[in-house]
C-alpha cells in the first residue's frame, strides 16, 4: 500500500471494520456509498479495508493498537501515520476530515 500510494503521492486509509459491528456496517451501507465521499476518497486517498478476524487485519490492529471498530487510520503517502477517526462517522464528519488531506 505505500509503494502506491508514494507512487501516487496520495494518502492511504485503512479502514478497521469487523464482522456484526452495526456502526461498521452503518458506514459501508451508508457514509462509503454517499457519492461526495466516494469522489474524495477516490481523488484524494487510497483505501484498505481490513475486515476481522482475517490474519493481516489483525496483525495490523495489533501494530497500531485498534481498540474499537470502526477505526480509520490515515497515512501520508510516505507511510507515516497522519490522522485517526474512531467510531462510526456519518457523512458530514468524513467528508470535513477528508477535506483537510493534502
Amino acid at each position: 500500500m505505500t509503494a502506491k500510494a508514494a507512487s501516487e503521492n496520495k494518502c492511504y486509509i485503512v479502514f478497521f471494520t469487523k464482522e456484526h459491528c452495526p456502526p461498521c456496517d452503518r458506514m459501508k451501507e451508508q457514509t462509503f456509498a454517499d457519492p461526495e465521499v466516494v469522489t474524495l476518497v477516490t481523488e484524494k486517498t487510497l483505501m484498505y479495508e481490513a475486515e476481522m478476524p482475517e490474519f493481516d487485519a489483525i496483525d495490523l490492529a495489533e501494530k497500531f493498537q485498534v481498540a474499537a471498530y470502526p477505526t480509520l487510520l490515515v497515512f501520508s503517502p510516505r507511510g507515516l501515520k497522519i490522522g485517526e477517526m474512531i467510531g462510526g462517522q456519518s457523512v458530514t464528519s468524513l467528508i470535513t476530515f477528508l477535506e483537510k488531506l493534502n
